[in-house]
């Protein structure tokens, strides 16, 4: 019986997607792999938390096969190593007024929310927030009629302070208007 391991499934897997342009079925790989179905999804299960799989009418298709957990959106693994890669690093969100989106107007810190990613636990957390919260403030921007307000509005030259402090900003545009 064929010893399956993880990079061989994943580089058929790859193959198996360029070659017909579609994700493979656990029955289709199986064949490509030269083992019985039941033997790769013994494998799969076995190896479940490298494996994105869906089903449908026709069967259990595989839609991602991840090597290195870390690559793996979600997992502890990838969460983990993000927390380290970005521990200095805040995701800024840019302002532009709808009639002229091609001119950043502003920069926000906006604390991230628990989403598939778990981006709350290493992009912008609590915690970061709180550490530049004195440099973040209140801005208005008026839009016709209408006038609106963000708390999360963080100046440029305060941006360019914090970069002086060890920060790193992604999103970043050093050409906006404030």
């Amino acid at each position: 019986m064929k010893t399956l391991d993880l990079k061989e499934v994943r580089d058929r897997f790859e193959l198996y997607k360029v070659a017909f342009n579609k994700k493979p079925y656990v029955n289709n790989l199986a064949n490509e792999l030269g083992v019985k179905t039941t033997t790769l999804m013994k494998f799969i299960v076995n190896n479940d938390k490298h494996f994105v799989l869906y089903q449908n009418d026709k069967g259990t298709y595989i839609s991602e096969i991840y090597l290195d957990l870390k690559d793996k959106p979600g997992s502890d693994e990838f969460v983990e190593y993000n927390k380290e890669k970005y521990k200095n690093t805040l995701f800024l969100d840019t302002y532009s007024y709808p009639y002229n989106e091609d001119v950043i107007e502003f920069h926000r810190i906006i604390e991230d929310k628990k989403d598939e990613e778990r981006s709350n636990e290493w992009r912008n957390t609590s915690e970061k927030i709180k550490t530049v919260k004195k440099f973040i403030s209140d801005t208005k921007v008026s839009i016709g009629m209408d006038i609106y307000r963000y708390d999360d509005f963080i100046p440029k030259e305060n941006i360019e302070l914090l970069i002086s402090q060890g920060w790193e900003f992604v999103n970043y545009n050093k050409n906006s208007e404030e």
